[in-house]
């Protein structure tokens, strides 16, 4: 209980812990609300690659400034604004609901984080074409 007092984030209950933090591969889930799908997903959050990417991101343009690097709510809602691409942000992907991907792969491609991450990285800061709806970064 003291740990929950000093820390917000903190999960008292190891089980969900491990689900929700820990577990490195798991679902993403697709679909329309009549039809939803669990896709497996490699999140990676481990990955060095993710790592470095999200350490970049933090520390480049105007994602968040330096005095809420420390406030888990503000870096959450930062890395969720760097995720989508807009305009000339930087983002990581380009949504695109159109059907046509010439350009760029599908997003019911990807199997993983770790790929968007690496192609990302790769071809910064271009954003990585497409992505829908793509909410899970680190």
């Amino acid at each position: 209980e003291e740990k929950e007092d000093e820390d917000p984030v903190f999960m008292a209950d190891e089980e969900k812990r491990n689900e929700y933090v820990l577990e490195d591969v798991g679902k993403v889930y697709v679909g329309s609300i009549a039809n939803v799908v669990g896709r497996p997903w490699i999140f990676g959050q481990f990955d060095d690659t993710v790592l470095l990417s999200a350490l970049f991101l933090l520390d480049s343009g105007d994602w968040i400034a330096d005095q809420y690097k420390g406030d888990i709510v503000e870096v959450s809602r930062a890395f969720t604004a760097m995720a989508n691409s807009s305009d000339d942000d930087n983002g990581i992907l380009c949504g695109n609901w159109s059907g046509d991907y010439s350009g760029g792969a599908a997003p019911t491609s990807w199997t993983g984080s770790v790929d968007v991450i690496e192609q990302y990285w790769k071809n910064r800061p271009r954003q990585v074409k497409f992505g829908q709806c793509w909410t899970e970064l680190y």
